[in-house]
């Protein structure tokens, strides 16, 4: 039975609708999931992955309106861009074909405005005003182990790490830290070890890699001052 030409039409007009859709999210899309990458420690649900779509893409067009604004780039800016060819003329006669160059200038829109986003993340700089305005002790939403290796003291840049599993402590500067589900990781340089019942030391390496049960690690910071020299002590 040959199909329908109804059904064939409604079926480009689905597929056309979806693809602009997603090319009108793009610049949310890309904020998102840098978003997700590199400035949670937790991966986000479906559901919040698609608020932050919405929400970053908002801000993006936004942001992208505010710049048009200026007189300088309303007398120079103009995107000559290929219009993307839309089989369904409704698609193509509700949303515009002339949406192709705002898309495009609020995806580069949001190519910039995703790293100050990560570095405001990366600084708590919203918890801080938070704090310094008083309506907060909370340092944000991720866990102590995040906030201490990610913080900014130097006194939190050497840890002695203490292993139950292999009975050592080692000893060493924080090069790279992450936390999966149910593992902490830790890369360490200029690393001492020593067992931790006798104190002899067992291992001096450059660097080292320690994968371990949040349970089975504990984590001292020996350094009592911001000065840091020789093997972390002061």
């Amino acid at each position: 039975m040959r199909p329908s030409s109804r059904g064939l039409r409604g079926s480009e007009f689905v597929n056309t609708l979806v693809l602009t859709l997603a090319l009108i999210f793009l610049p949310g899309i890309i904020w998102a999931r840098l978003d997700a990458r590199y400035a949670r420690q937790v991966k986000p649900t479906q559901s919040e992955f698609a608020v932050n779509v919405f929400v970053f893409g908002l801000v993006a067009y936004l942001a992208t309106y505010l710049v048009y604004l200026s007189p300088l780039v309303s007398q120079i800016a103009a995107f000559n861009l290929t219009a993307i060819a839309l089989d369904d003329a409704e698609v193509a006669q509700s949303l515009g074909r002339s949406v192709v160059d705002d898309i495009f200038a609020a995806t580069v829109v949001a190519l910039f405005l995703a790293p100050v986003w990560l570095a405001v993340q990366r600084h708590k700089l919203v918890v801080r005003f938070l704090q310094l305005i008083k309506v907060t002790k909370r340092y944000g939403d991720e866990d102590v182990w995040d906030f201490l290796l990610s913080s900014d003291d130097p006194r939190a840049l050497y840890v002695n790490v203490r292993d139950q599993q292999t009975g050592q402590t080692f000893s060493g500067y924080v090069d790279q830290f992450s936390e999966a589900p149910g593992l902490r990781e830790l890369v360490l340089s200029q690393v001492e070890a020593f067992d931790t019942e006798t104190g002899d030391q067992t291992i001096k390496v450059a660097r080292m890699y320690l994968a371990r049960d949040p349970k089975g690690m504990t984590l001292e910071f020996p350094a009592e001052s911001t000065d840091i020299k020789g093997n972390g002590m002061q």
